[in-house]
Formats: structure tokens, sequence, C-alpha cells
């Protein structure tokens, strides 16, 4: 348990150096009609772990977290399990990467009636600044294992692709 919890945590920490410039870029301009504009039933998070650690599907909760003029206000919404991939190693003529297994994840029935609801409350209020985040716990992480190599991924829209939140972050385990 304690190993879950200093991965949970060093993804936050090492997360900021895994952010792609594209995904600032992107986010960037989100204002509140783009939040407005969700239809939170197309919203799905993909996260990508190497082999032989697991995510714990029980746990991935999208945060959005919403600067208004009266403070800031703190969002969960519960993801449930779409797809899981497993993804071949690639032995490539340069460099060569590990086997990882990939999950989709889009709102449960109940995250996506909170998320319209949060739509509703913000469409009447002063807004600022808005952060989306993906978090999870990990599993069956190897007692030999040095790091983890972790990859999120968000995608608001039916018409967009993902967006990496933080890609191929190495989280060293101790």
């Amino acid at each position: 348990m304690i190993r879950v919890l200093i991965i949970t945590l060093s993804v936050f920490i090492c997360s900021c150096a895994s952010i792609p410039l594209s995904t600032m870029l992107e986010f960037s301009s989100f204002n509140k009609g783009d939040f407005l504009s969700i239809d939170p039933e197309e919203i799905r998070a993909k996260i990508q772990v190497n082999d032989p650690t697991k995510v714990n599907t029980d746990t991935v909760r999208m945060t959005l977290e919403l600067d208004t003029s009266k403070g800031t206000v703190l969002k969960k919404f519960p993801l449930v399990l779409l797809a899981n991939n497993n993804i071949p190693p690639d032995d490539g003529l340069f460099f060569s990467s590990p086997g990882k297994s990939e999950y989709i994840l889009e709102l449960s029935d109940k995250a996506v009636e909170n998320f319209k609801s949060t739509q509703l409350i913000m469409s009447n209020k002063e807004s600022g600044k808005f952060t989306f985040a993906v978090n999870s716990g990990l599993q069956q992480v190897p007692d030999s294992a040095k790091k983890v190599v972790l990859s999120i991924y968000l995608k608001l829209s039916a018409e967009r692709g993902y967006v990496a939140l933080f890609e191929d972050a190495e989280l060293e385990i101790e």
C-alpha cells in the first residue's frame, strides 16, 4: 500500500516535467465556453503503463479544479473501464520500448450527471481558470521494479484526439 501511495505522489511531482508543449498550448486558450460545450458522454481518459505493472481501474478519477469569484471548487468524477489493450514491445532499429498495458476509461453514469450539473452551475457564474487531471492508483507493481513509466491522455470530445496530460513519465520506486 505504501508503494502505491509513493508512486501516486511521484506522478504528481514528476508530471510537470513530462507535459508536452502541445498540451500546454491546447489548454492555454481553454475558456468557459469550451467547458460548457463539452459533452460529458464523449470524455475519455487513456492510461498507459509499462508491463507488468497494472492500473487499479477502481480508483481512477478525473478531477476538475475551477477557480471562481467565490474561490476554488474541486470536483471528482469516477471513471469506468471501457477497454483494456496490451501493446506489444517494439524493438526498433534505434530504440526499443517495453510492452505496455493501455486502459481506456469513460465517465460513470453518475459522473456524467454530476458533470452536467457542474456545467449548469458554471453557466451562471463568473469563472476563471479550469484544470483537468486524471488520478489513478497502481497495482501489481513487482518488488524488483525500480521505475514505472506512465502516460495519461484526456479526450474531451469525439471530434478531437487525445491530449497528453503527461507522457512517458518515469516514476522512481523506492
